[in-house]
């Protein structure tokens, strides 16, 4: 460095002076012929040379370099969980028992037979239901207050709008009117519900209308019953051989034969079939 080698000049000065003085100081005493003093050659002392000024660094905080960001990825929709169908149990084939004895015939007395008892939209205030002339989609089996009858499994809909009825093949008709299908099945609970056949005085004409809308065919087997007011007693009740349900009336005698024969005229389903009927 340029700096201290300046400092080391000026001590080289001052300690030939001090060497000089000190010289003079140790000489003899006598008084020795002046002699004139010589003139002194004065001695240039190069003036420092001006320091380079050391360049001061500036610090500054550098602009960190802006890492590119990738764009966020859309954010997924968590589809809303599905509920599975509420699936009734799977059915087990029950077989049909032997009589014991030969078919015969069973002379009941009820309270009250209306009148048009054979057509749904015409029984009030009692149904062929509560006599065992029919049979219904559901009926209780020891301690299952549900279980299969004439459907043998159901679905209801997760948003509670319609249930899907699965039927039991092979049922028969009373009297060779064929076999058991969808579109009976259709037919008689809609000419049953006072919403959907507006003249119908069915004893439960007024409990299917808020609770029921019109139900149509799937396929052979199969029918959709729509729900337009949800009641957990659907199954239990309404539909039920044990409650407020009907009978599975045949759809082909009313077709062929007209209203007023098949008001007189009862062709059911189930181990008992109307032979007469008298008020």
């Amino acid at each position: 460095m340029r700096f201290p080698r300046a400092i080391g000049i000026q001590l080289g000065l001052l300690g030939l002076v001090s060497a000089l003085l000190l010289a003079v100081a140790c000489g003899p005493a006598a008084t020795p012929t002046p002699t004139p003093a010589p003139t002194p050659t004065p001695t240039t002392v190069a003036p420092l040379p001006a320091a380079t000024p050391t360049a001061t660094a500036a610090i500054v905080q550098a602009t960190p370099t802006p890492t590119p960001t990738r764009a966020a990825a859309p954010p997924t929709a968590t589809p809303t969980p599905t509920p599975a169908p509420i699936a009734s149990p799977t059915p087990t084939p029950v077989a049909v028992p032997a009589p014991k004895a030969k078919a015969g015939t069973i002379f009941l007395a009820v309270p009250e037979i209306p009148a048009g008892v054979g057509l749904n939209r015409s029984q009030a205030p009692d149904e062929l239901l509560y006599w065992s002339g029919g049979e219904a989609f559901m009926r209780p089996s020891g301690y299952d207050y549900v279980t299969p009858s004439l459907a043998v499994a159901w679905k209801l809909a997760p948003d509670l709008s319609k249930v899907t009825l699965t039927l039991r093949q092979g049922v028969q008709f009373h009297k060779g009117w064929g076999e058991m299908t969808a579109e009976d099945a259709v037919w008689s609970i809609n000419d049953a519900n006072g919403a959907v056949t507006k003249e119908s005085i069915h004893g439960q004409a007024g409990d299917f209308a808020p609770i029921f809308g019109a139900a149509k065919v799937v396929s052979k087997y199969e029918m959709e019953l729509s729900i337009t007011n949800f009641d957990p007693r659907w199954d239990s009740n309404f539909l039920n051989h044990a409650g407020q349900a009907l009978s599975i009336l045949s759809k082909r005698l009313y077709d062929e034969k007209g209203a007023d024969y098949a008001r007189e005229n009862i062709v059911a389903t189930g181990p008992f079939q109307v032979r007469e009927w008298l008020r």
